[in-house]
Order: C-alpha cells, then sequence, then structure tokens
C-alpha cells in the first residue's frame, strides 16, 4: 500500500525523509486508516492527550479480548502518555495494574504444569 508521500505515492517526494514518509504524513495516512500504530505516532510525537485516549481504547479492547500480554504493553504506553505530561499519580495507578497483569502473564503457565513460582 502506497502512503502518500511515498515515491509510489500521489504525491511523488512531498512529505517524504531520507528514511521515507514524515512521522505528520504517515500519521495523517494512520489517522485515515484507523491503523492502531497511530497511537504510538501520538505518543512519539508529543501528543499525549491523545495518545492517552487511543491508548484508553485500546485497554479497553484488549481486556475485553482477554488479551494480557495486550494489555501489559499498552498499559505501559499510557503509563508513558501519563508521566510526561506530570500525572504520576495516575501513571501510578497505571504502571501498579500492568504490573499485576504482568504477574499473571508469568505466574499462570507455571502453575498449571505444577510449578508454583511463590514458594520458590
Amino acid at each position: 500500500m502506497a502512503l502518500p508521500g511515498d515515491a509510489a505515492g500521489p504525491h511523488r517526494g512531498a512529505g517524504t525523509s531520507a528514511g521515507g514518509p514524515t512521522p505528520a504524513v504517515l500519521y495523517n495516512h494512520l489517522r485515515v486508516v484507523s491503523d492502531p500504530r497511530r497511537r504510538d505516532l501520538c505518543l512519539d510525537s508529543g501528543r499525549y492527550p491523545e495518545a492517552e485516549v487511543h491508548y484508553r481504547k485500546a485497554l479497553a479492547t484488549d481486556e475485553g479480548t482477554g488479551k494480557l500480554a495486550m494489555v501489559a504493553f499498552d498499559s505501559q504506553r499510557l503509563c508513558h502518555a501519563l508521566i510526561v505530561p506530570s500525572r504520576r499519580d495516575e501513571a501510578a495507578a497505571v504502571l501498579e495494574h500492568c504490573a499485576e497483569i504482568e504477574t499473571r502473564i508469568v505466574h499462570e503457565p507455571l502453575v498449571r504444569p505444577g510449578k508454583d513460582p511463590g514458594t520458590t
């Protein structure tokens, strides 16, 4: 798929950098197609309030589908979106939830075959 600004795209050369499309061109493309990478682009480009909205939506979906690894990942990124603009109390609560999820991810597979990581 060609992005606007790609060599094969309709705006040949416009909005590109040496490594490909600029973040703004890529962000606008992903906004149109609602790609999940958009939340990372928001975070990486300093759009913290917008990144927070996207990560909270992603977390709701992750938790609803039981994808614990994605809950942990998206929680970490949400924490980053909160910590940078100095919302440390909220970030700490998200990070604590993330630690609980990561413990479940590691602990549950070990308990099933009869190993208890809490006793070693």
